[in-house]
Parts: C-alpha cells; structure tokens; sequence
C-alpha cells in the first residue's frame, strides 16, 4: 500500500500509481505545443549549419512521442536520454555520455536549456558553454552560478550564435 497525505488512502495501490504514471505519460506525450520561436530557432541553426541534439531526463516512451507531436523530431541528429546515460542531469557524466555519444568536443558545444539547476548549472560543471533561456523569469543575481549568455526569448539565441 502507497501512503499518501490526509484522508482514506486504502485506493492508492501500487497498480494505481502506475496506471497513473502511464496515462500522465500518454497526456504530455501528445501536446502538440512549442514555446514561442522553437521551430523559427530550430530552422535558423540547422540552416546555420549546427549539429543539434538532445538531452533530457525524459523517458524513451515518453520523449519520442512528445517530439513527434510538435513536429520537432526531425531537427535533431541524437537524443540523449538519462536512462541511456545512467546518470541523470545535472551530472557531469550525463554531460560526458553526451559528448561521447555525439562526437562533439566541450570545446566547441554550448548548451541551451531553461531549466538552471540540471541543464545549465550541470553543463557549467562538465566544462560546456551555455545559454540560460530564462522563460520563468528568474533573477539572474538569484543564479548560484552565471552562465555564458542569458536570454528571455529563444530568438534572442540568433544574436549569439
């Protein structure tokens, strides 16, 4: 039996948590929505020449299905997962699986991500470049770290790269 907070919980099995687990799944796997300038961003770097790829904590069930439902699968040359990593992000051997993987130099990668702690603070960590996409508006003198750029809206990425 699963405990939860408050209340009669005798419904919360296991088998519950998992069907829940599963239909969360299939729901986020199915918004078709982008953030604003996405694709645009997307078609300036391949059309720039950038080999893009990417990394995520998601599920192998789960990230395929949301990238094909906003029309973004084709973009990307690998998609790094952390199951496949077997680390998570933000750790450095997230990072380093990703390199090898890919066949990128540190050198000459950055990273784009919107979340601070495992994208940019763990990219930071592994020696990479990085680009904050700060879309929850988050003080950057709050940052326990400064990343390389810092931009509120993805097209500013163009004035960058």
């Amino acid at each position: 039996m699963v405990k939860a907070c408050g209340g009669d919980t005798s419904w919360v099995t296991p088998e519950w948590c998992v069907a829940a687990s599963d239909r969360y799944g299939d729901i986020i796997s199915q918004e078709p929505g982008t953030v604003p300038g996405a694709k645009e961003l997307l078609d300036y770097l391949r059309d720039k020449g950038f080999r893009l790829h990417i990394c995520s904590n998601g599920f192998h069930e789960v990230q395929f299905r949301k990238l094909k439902s906003a029309g973004l699968e084709g973009y990307f040359s690998t998609i790094i997962l952390s199951e496949d990593a077997g680390a998570n992000k933000p750790r450095k051997e997230f990072f380093d699986y990703a390199l090898t993987k890919t066949g990128a130099q540190r050198e000459t990668t950055i990273m784009i991500g919107d979340h601070f702690d495992t994208d940019i603070a763990g990219a930071i960590n592994a020696g990479l470049d990085t680009i904050f996409f700060n879309r929850w508006s988050i003080d950057p003198q709050a940052l326990k770290r400064q990343p390389n750029y810092i931009v509120d809206k993805l097209m500013e990425i163009e004035n960058i790269l």
